[in-house]
């Protein structure tokens, strides 16, 4: 690798590295709460086989200290986690778990004041939700154990977060200053993926609108799971788990389709393996679920589901990191070789990416959870990097039919013009062959004469029609066969006079003429090639063609004896008006000079992309 290519590739980069880090380490920032809230940060638990082993008043001795955030470790369907309250009594004061893992029941004293889900309890089977969790304490609660029982069946066990304990007017005040903007970004994401949905072109650019409605979908979805204002506005807990659940695989889907079409689809492509392996991890994860669904409400077997459940949504986890990894390394060697687009999608990205890495540390342990997250900052980001994108392919789409609109309009108003001119070319060599026929039939003496006239103007038609139909063929009609065609016509013809033909071609484009130009250029070329061969003893025609960006040129020499013959050489005769004004009709000029030497030049400008 070059240093250049080094250095690029450290400038892109680098800040995705700064990024990270800092995202980590906002996650360890000490916490902002307001109004009378207290962390509830020491506890002790125990682990037990039966969920009436113990009750409310087991013993300290031999429980095991831990200090939240963290999951206990241990063997045991229940979990028993107990702390005391704080003795500042508090007015409806309630204990607030970020997320319970599992059903529970919760006590305060000898007093059960929840139960989750209610009535079931510990013996509730299949998912249950996330929800946040409050836990009242009444105004005489002050001092008092608080414990739960969960069952244990789930791993991570225990609580996530850390608990906090304070009126509940100040808990709900803080969860919407905190997750208000977590929701209208996750809202807003949810929204946008359906808005793109309407650049919805063609089937061959599908992948891009609806990736973007996946994408923007499942990391909606994704953020507002992780809000605990929803819990606040409505019992969703249940439906949000789910829609956790098939957002996870989604997003990785949904980005893959969006950049395998973004960035090029050919079956190298990583974008393109990469998307089937989610694909199959996919399916792969959907019936590991189905299996852990059933295994979970069967008799003796809901350990065994709890195991599959945790595994499939390792896997789908590890699968988003393994898969972020490879695309950060592709949009970053896009990125370090110039691409505008990858350089977009790489601000967003990178922000996400950033954000999601503390998010998965978090879920394995390694980092606080839940509130601290900062996630909906990068997907926000990444969502309106993607959308930006996604305008810029559909105006670079608008913009091409725009182009093949007025391209097609141009072509018939050049075909309408050829067919103007085809009816008075060929009308009125075809209305001279009639009249020449009709006075060789009256006139004996000149029909020999007659004949041979007809002759001539026969195939001038003939080579009208084909400099037609040849224009007429836009797929076809290339500068080199125009060239080609030009070399083959002026070398026959000259050449069946006995004089020699020169052609000198300069192209510097590989683009197609106008249809226009290229009937016109037929024509002068032809034109100017008959008057060249009328001038006497003349032993060779020269012709020089360019077609350089912004002009075409065409140069014809031809010598010969022109005493005594007036009106004979490349600019002779009334072909001359006509070949001016067919170059005037293209916009260029024409000129002849007649001495020794005859010279024709016709220079006509290019059209963009013309040459």
């Amino acid at each position: 690798m070059s240093l250049a290519a080094r250095h690029a590739w450290v400038r892109h980069a680098l800040p995705i590295v700064v990024a990270v880090v800092a995202a980590i380490a906002l996650g360890f920032l000490p916490p902002r709460p307001h109004g009378a809230i207290t962390f509830l940060t020491d506890w002790e638990y125990r682990l037990t086989n039966a969920s009436t082993e113990l009750g409310t008043a087991w013993s300290t001795p031999g429980a095991t200290k831990i200090t939240l955030p963290a999951h206990p470790a241990g063997a045991g369907s229940v979990l028993w986690l107990r702390t005391r309250l704080p003795s500042t009594p508090v007015p409806d004061g309630v204990v607030a778990f970020d997320a319970v893992l599992g059903p529970f029941e919760a006590y305060v004293g000898e007093r059960r004041v929840l139960v989750f889900p209610d009535p079931e309890g510990l013996a509730a089977r299949g998912p249950v939700g996330l929800p946040w969790q409050l836990v009242p304490v009444g105004p005489g609660d002050a001092g008092q154990p608080l414990t739960l029982r969960i069952s244990a069946h789930y791993r991570p066990m225990g609580v996530k977060g850390t608990p906090l304990y304070g009126p509940r007017a100040d808990l709900i005040s803080w969860a919407l200053e905190r997750d208000l903007p977590r929701l209208v970004v996750g809202l807003m994401a949810v929204l946008l993926g359906l808005l793109g949905l309407v650049s919805f072109a063609s089937r061959a650019t599908w992948r891009l609108p609806v990736g973007f409605w996946i994408w923007g979908t499942a990391i909606g979805v994704y953020v507002i799971h992780y809000t605990h204002l929803k819990d606040v506005v409505a019992d969703v807990s249940l439906a949000s788990f789910w829609g956790w659940l098939v957002a996870l695989p989604c997003m990785g889907i949904g980005a893959l389709l969006f950049l395998e079409e973004l960035f090029g689809s050919s079956p190298r492509a990583p974008f393109r393996w990469l998307l089937r392996v989610n694909l199959w991890v996919a399916s792969a994860y959907a019936l590991a679920l189905v299996v852990a669904f059933v295994l979970v409400h069967g008799d003796g077997t809901a350990q065994h589901g709890v195991w599959a459940f945790a595994l499939a949504t390792n896997l789908i986890r590890l699968l988003i990191v393994g898969s972020a990894l490879v695309v950060l390394y592709q949009i970053l060697r896009l990125a370090a070789a110039g691409d505008s687009d990858a350089r977009i999608f790489l601000l967003g990205f990178g922000l996400l990416l950033a954000f999601a890495i503390r998010d998965i540390m978090a879920a394995f342990g390694a980092a606080l959870l839940s509130w601290r997250s900062q996630v909906h900052v990068g997907a926000l980001a990444c969502v309106v990097a993607m959308a930006v994108l996604l305008q810029r392919r559909h105006l670079a789409l608008h913009e091409r039919a725009l182009g093949l609109a007025e391209e097609a309009a141009a072509r018939g108003r050049e075909k309408e013009l050829l067919l103007r001119d085809l009816h008075d070319g060929i009308g009125a060599l075809i209305s001279n062959i009639r009249m020449l026929a009709d006075i060789g039939q009256k006139n004996d003496a000149r029909a020999r004469s007659a004949l041979a006239t007809i002759a001539e103007l026969s195939a001038k038609s003939l080579a009208e029609l084909r400099a037609f139909v040849q224009t007429l063929d836009d797929e076809s009609v290339s500068w080199e066969r125009q060239v080609a065609e030009l070399r083959r016509f002026g070398a026959s013809l000259v050449e069946a006079h006995g004089r020699s033909f020169e052609m000198d071609v300069t192209l510097a484009t590989d683009g197609r003429p106008p249809t226009l130009l290229s009937l016109h250029l037929l024509r002068i070329f032809s034109e100017g090639l008959t008057n060249a061969l009328r001038r006497a003893n003349g032993t060779y025609v020269k012709v020089a063609l360019s077609a350089l960006p912004g002009e075409l040129c065409l140069t014809m020499e031809n010598d010969g004896d022109a005493a005594g013959l007036p009106g004979r050489g490349i600019g002779a005769g009334r072909g001359l008006a006509n070949l001016r004004a067919r170059a005037s009709e293209l916009g260029g000029a024409l000129s002849v000079e007649v001495a020794d030497v005859t010279r024709l030049e016709l220079r006509v400008p290019l059209p963009s992309g013309a040459a």
